[in-house]
């Protein structure tokens, strides 16, 4: 796993220096891929150990958050021949863990009503934020101040991303959910 961790350090920072092009996306992210799955290991170890989940969240994600803060502040400080996501990639990667893990202010507060419907849409935004921005563009440039158009396209973003999801994307979800059960039922040998 810490080989794993390190390989998402450098991976992409090996990979510009080889003259892989940035628009490879896939490629480049496969780091934050292989993050991801390490997070995810991590907390399910933390939260299987006992019962100590909720008070372990925020010694991980307060001094997580600071130590974010503080690079995107002061970017210099990050070792030559890394990018500043990469460099954060472990500490966003603990600031996961921790929120997941529960405790504290902050988790309280992202576990409304309203938060978590964004949580949930997110991946509506994360699809949909350049289609709509390519189409905001184009019918809306220059009717409003720069500032007035980000707020209605911010606005605009998260309301048909909240509607995306609730009904395309959730009854998909479920339907496959649904597909996938109804095909691959274990299957009992009588004796």
């Amino acid at each position: 796993m810490s080989a794993t961790l390190v390989l998402a350090l450098v991976f992409p920072a090996v990979l510009l220096r080889m003259g892989v092009p940035d628009a490879w996306k896939p490629l480049l992210h496969l780091a934050d891929f292989a993050t991801g799955i390490i997070a995810s290991r991590v907390f399910s170890r933390i939260r299987d150990s006992g019962n100590t989940a909720g008070r372990i969240g925020p010694w991980l994600y307060v001094p997580a958050a600071a130590i974010t803060l503080l690079l995107i502040v002061n970017p210099f400080v990050i070792p030559f021949g890394l990018s500043l996501n990469s460099a954060l990639r472990p500490f966003n990667a603990l600031l996961l863990i921790g929120l997941a893990l529960g405790g504290g202010l902050p988790v309280r507060a992202l576990s409304h009503r309203i938060p978590a419907f964004l949580g949930k849409a997110s991946y509506s935004m994360y699809i949909l934020h350049v289609p709509v921005l390519w189409w905001f563009k184009r019918y809306f440039s220059g009717v409003w101040e720069p500032s007035t158009s980000a707020v209605i396209y911010m606005a605009g973003v998260i309301a048909i991303s909240g509607m995306v999801c609730e009904r395309v994307e959730e009854p998909a979800s479920r339907r496959i959910r649904l597909w996938v059960g109804e095909r691959f039922k274990p299957v009992r040998v009588s004796e």
